[in-house]
């Protein structure tokens, strides 16, 4: 069973949408509804999703029945050159990367910049390898392709979910969204937050989106120093 459960509320706005915001706002609705075709409909050809710049290894990790199965290295990190692709994450500072605990916050890659990460994984072969490795400054950029590729990947990796529109600003062709993500993985298990600000910047003339500027809010900038 897959629900998705939308609560678009805006208690805090007491202005009605103009075209334009409300029509970000159903751009919102059907992207996280997993809703492909109809988010294909509002990007321009030449898209950009830049996601939220952070601190880390430059990789990025599939669940897999042994741990995390690496999907790809960044080649501008230290991964590059002890990490491949495919390789197994086993364990990380000393925490087993299992399905039972992939989302628990004890294993997490994050950290300030100059830390160092002990990873131990297995490549090929029963051999196990550990490495040290540090911590960079890391901004993902998406074209349209891969965007719609991580929207389905995204959807269907949830059991539920709800999400809050909680405030929006927009002047000209930009458009600052503020919103809170809620989601369960499975029936009865616990439930993940995200709060996320983007900037959204649509095309003067055809009104699509050329670009979405992924920033952190003040609570995650703040979670930094913790």
């Amino acid at each position: 069973m897959h629900s998705v459960i939308f609560l678009l509320t805006f208690s805090n706005l007491l202005f009605s949408q103009t075209k334009k915001e409300q029509k970000i706002l159903d751009f919102l609705d059907v992207r996280y509804g997993g809703k492909v075709d109809s988010v294909f409909l509002y990007l321009d050809p030449n898209f950009v999703y830049n996601q939220m710049p952070y601190v880390g290894l430059g990789i990025s990790t599939n669940i897999d029945s042994k741990g995390l199965r690496v999907s790809s290295v960044s080649p501008f990190g230290a991964a590059d050159s002890l990490l491949n692709k495919d390789d197994i994450i086993l364990e990380v500072n000393g925490v087993k990367a299992s399905k039972d605990n992939i989302y628990s916050e004890k294993l997490n890659f994050f950290g300030a910049e100059g830390d160092t990460i002990e990873i131990v994984f297995t490549r090929d072969t029963n051999e196990f390898k550990t490495v040290k490795l540090p911590l960079v400054k890391n901004q993902l950029k998406q074209g349209l392709g891969s965007f719609l590729s991580d929207i389905q990947k995204y959807n269907d990796r949830w059991y539920e979910y709800d999400l809050e529109v909680l405030d929006y600003f927009s002047r000209k062709n930009k458009m600052l969204l503020h919103y809170q993500w809620d989601g369960v993985v499975k029936e009865g298990g616990p439930t993940y937050h995200w709060s996320v600000m983007e900037i959204i910047q649509t095309d003067p003339i055809s009104r699509k989106i050329l670009s979405i500027d992924a920033i952190w809010t003040e609570k995650q900038f703040r979670d930094q120093f913790k």
